[in-house]
C-alpha cells in the first residue's frame, strides 16, 4: 500500500514539474509577445501623431503661401527663407515617418 501510494506522490511530482516547467515557457512567451505588441502600439502612435505633425506643417505653408500671395501678389518663393524653413520642416518629419515604416 505504501508502495503505490509512493508512485502516485511521485507521478503527482513529475506531473506538477512539468505542468510548472510548461506554464513557465508559456508566460514568458506571453510576456514577450504583450511586450511586442506594446512596442507596435508605440510605435503606430508615434507615426500617426507624426502624420498628423505633417498636415499641420502643410496647412501653415499653404496658409503662409496665401496670405503672401493674396496681400502681397508674391507667386516666387525661391528667396523666402520662412518658406524654405516650412519646406525643410515638412522634408525632416517626411523622412521620420518613412524611416520609422522601414523599420
Amino acid at each position: 500500500m505504501s508502495d503505490t501510494l509512493d508512485i502516485i506522490i511521485e507521478r503527482f511530482n513529475k506531473f506538477g514539474k512539468k505542468v510548472y516547467e510548461k506554464s513557465d515557457i508559456y508566460f514568458k512567451k506571453a510576456i514577450f509577445k504583450s511586450e511586442e505588441y506594446a512596442d507596435k502600439g508605440i510605435q503606430h502612435i508615434e507615426n500617426e501623431k507624426l502624420k498628423w505633425e505633417l498636415k499641420k506643417a502643410y496647412v501653415e505653408l499653404g496658409k503662409y503661401i496665401y496670405n503672401l500671395n493674396v496681400n502681397d501678389n508674391i507667386s516666387d518663393y525661391s528667396d523666402d527663407e520662412n518658406f524654405i524653413l516650412l519646406l525643410d520642416k515638412i522634408n525632416r518629419i517626411k523622412n521620420i515617418i518613412e524611416h520609422n515604416q522601414s523599420k
